[in-house]
């Protein structure tokens, strides 16, 4: 193993816990959004929760594709085949139609 290959793993890890912890962040903000919003009875506030919950399966990928990155044996051989880019892309793809900017 060279020495890009320990830090790439390490970067990986390093990703693949902030993203537990901005997958929990965005679950509890969601889950409480659509609560106060439905009590509250404010659209707004339950459109909010709703955009965040749908954040939260883009995250999910992200961090499905950073456990890919995380296990350098895994990447070598998506590499070769190219499965990892060619099943997150559409996946990817689909949430920017749902959530747009």
């Amino acid at each position: 193993m060279n020495a890009l290959t320990i830090f790439r793993e390490a970067a990986a890890h390093r990703g693949k816990r902030l993203e537990y912890f901005t997958i929990a962040w965005n679950s509890l903000e969601g889950l409480i959004g659509i609560g106060a919003g439905t009590l509250a009875g404010s659209i707004s506030l339950v459109g909010f929760g709703i955009d965040s919950l749908i954040e939260v399966t883009s995250e999910a990928t992200l961090l499905w594709r950073m456990s890919v990155d995380a296990d350098s044996k895994s990447l070598c051989a998506n590499a070769k085949t190219g499965i990892a880019r060619t099943n997150s892309n559409p996946t990817a793809g689909r949430f920017l139609i749902v959530d747009p900017p």
